[in-house]
């Protein structure tokens, strides 16, 4: 009998990973909805709306972010995420929203390329806005 035990330790790697995102996942959700029922009074209607809405742009960025190739599981990959980032920060900065004046500048979205350069998404943006200004 063969047996691949090498391939059986990563994938039982991979769906300790998975449960686990999928835990700090529902954890920020509950503490979302939890924020929202005490600051705002958001009652079980208007929490199920915003789950909602919230499920649909976890979707639509999944989808935006899988353009060029399917997501793969087991090696995590999505090819086209840092455009699909870049497409919900221009979105928030549409409306006068930088995420960093919120959530503060401790955290930053950094893609880093195959050769290991680190590319700093926010800074991708506000270059962007700045070619946008100066071609008005």
């Amino acid at each position: 009998m063969k047996s691949n035990y090498k391939k059986s330790m990563r994938s039982a790697w991979a769906k300790d990973v998975s449960d686990s995102s999928k835990t700090v996942k529902r954890l920020w959700e509950m503490s979302t909805l939890l924020a929202l029922h005490r600051e705002f009074g958001f009652g079980e209607r208007r929490l199920k709306r915003f789950a909602n809405t919230l499920n649909d742009i976890y979707e639509e960025f999944m989808q935006k972010s899988a353009v060029t190739d399917k997501y793969d599981k087991k090696r995590r990959e999505l090819s086209n995420i840092d455009a699909a980032i870049i497409q919900v920060l221009k979105e928030l900065r549409r409306d006068g929203i930088d995420h960093r004046d919120i959530l503060g500048n401790t955290e930053e979205l950094v893609m880093i390329d195959e050769d290991g350069t680190r590319r700093n998404l926010d800074d991708i943006v506000d270059n962007i806005e700045r070619w946008e200004k100066l071609g008005e």
